[in-house]
């Protein structure tokens, strides 16, 4: 389900509420548009209630130096993402 503006994806697992934010970046951003990014996440969290947000990047994609996360944001590609969502519900 996406939030027009805010998060691409919503999910609900064990009573957790995760956003989903899918980044189409081709090279690292720089802090500020990061940054940027990061407001945005925030306020949808704070609007939504969120508990969680995953920020999606592609592989070779990293958090500007100097760019301290939260720790309900995480920063990962697809594949780590996947392998997140489904660790111990196998």
């Amino acid at each position: 389900v996406p939030l027009r503006g805010s998060v691409d994806f919503v999910a609900l697992r064990e009573g957790e509420r995760i956003a989903i934010e899918i980044k189409n970046w081709s090279r690292t951003p720089t802090r500020e548009g990061f940054e940027r990014a990061l407001e945005r996440v925030r306020a949808a969290r704070e609007r939504y209630r969120f508990d969680r947000i995953f920020m999606v990047t592609r592989a070779g994609i990293d958090v500007p130096a100097g760019v301290d996360l939260p720790d309900w944001i995480s920063v990962q590609t697809i594949d780590e993402l996947g392998a997140s969502l489904t660790a111990g519900s196998a």
